[in-house]
């Protein structure tokens, strides 16, 4: 592979102790002190309004959290969105990574 091809992931790759750090906090937020992310509003049934005064737990999947198509786990969105890295272009790259393996090896 060619240095500087995936360049999201060399972002990703050099920010490994930041979000290790971040993902350590998160675990600790979450897992052990049994704080719960939430946002004031749900939408209702046919997801095209929000009852704004209903406090509901934060989920990855979320409109007002996700920045991506694919949903995502709520932990690996907060982190994505903190550290600036755009999780769709992350899945775009591994794609092409994939992509360029495949060739290598059908050409092997």
């Amino acid at each position: 592979m060619v240095d500087g091809a995936y360049p999201e992931h060399d972002k990703m790759l050099g920010l490994t102790e930041r979000r290790d750090e971040v993902q350590h906090f998160l675990d600790w937020l979450l897992d052990e002190q049994h704080v719960v992310l939430a946002f004031y509003g749900e939408q209702n049934k046919w997801g095209d309004r929000w009852n704004e005064s209903k406090l509901t737990p934060a989920r990855g999947s979320d409109p007002r959290l996700q920045t991506t198509k694919f949903a995502r786990g709520l932990r690996e969105t907060i982190m994505a969105r903190y550290l600036g890295i755009d999780l769709d272009v992350i899945t775009a790259e591994k794609e092409a990574m994939y992509e360029e393996m495949r060739r290598r090896t059908e050409a092997a």
